[in-house]
């Protein structure tokens, strides 16, 4: 059974109550490593997208017996990682700055 929920005036208005708190303006620095946070997330998940095609472009050039191709997917893999590695380690780095403002 489906229920619907309705959302009203009080519900907006202790959210934005709520809101003024967690980001106390535009320019704050909450609001700074908020907005920075949501990039590298966004960075994040295109930067798997990109890698789960390129595995399977590896394994594909792998059976289809291309070793050049293969080599050089295996390079452009690994020269990912490199950004991936810094974007997951500022992820964990932002998380630890934003909890040290709850």
């Amino acid at each position: 059974m489906l229920v619907r929920r309705q959302v009203d005036a009080v519900f907006y208005e202790r959210l934005s109550r709520i809101l003024r708190i967690v980001i106390p303006s535009v320019r704050s620095k909450e609001a700074s490593l908020l907005a920075l946070h949501s990039l590298f997330l966004v960075l994040r998940t295109l930067l798997s997208l990109y890698v789960a095609s390129l595995d399977g472009s590896i394994v594909s050039a792998l059976v289809r017996a291309q070793p050049r191709q293969f080599v050089w997917r295996i390079f452009l893999w690994m020269a990912v990682a490199v950004p991936a590695t810094y974007t997951n380690s500022m992820l964990t780095y932002m998380q630890s700055k934003l909890g040290e403002f709850v």
